[in-house]
């Protein structure tokens, strides 16, 4: 079962395409800092940080860091 806070996969694909210049955009920055050679070490665990971040700061309106 996919969920995350009792949400499943359906709720989290369509609040993702809602928004999908914010998503794209967050993706195309991941994607050119796994183009420069050793910044693809800090990459995946900055960008899976930074995602948390980002969904949480969606789901509740609010920037978490300020």
């Amino acid at each position: 079962m996919h969920e995350r806070k009792n949400r499943d996969f359906r709720y989290q694909r369509q609040f993702l395409m809602q928004r999908k210049p914010l998503v794209f955009g967050f993706a195309t920055g991941v994607l050119l800092m796994l183009a420069v050679p050793f910044v693809q070490l800090i990459c995946i665990p900055v960008a899976v940080a930074g995602a948390t971040l980002l969904w949480c700061e969606e789901q509740t309106g609010y920037p978490l860091i300020s």
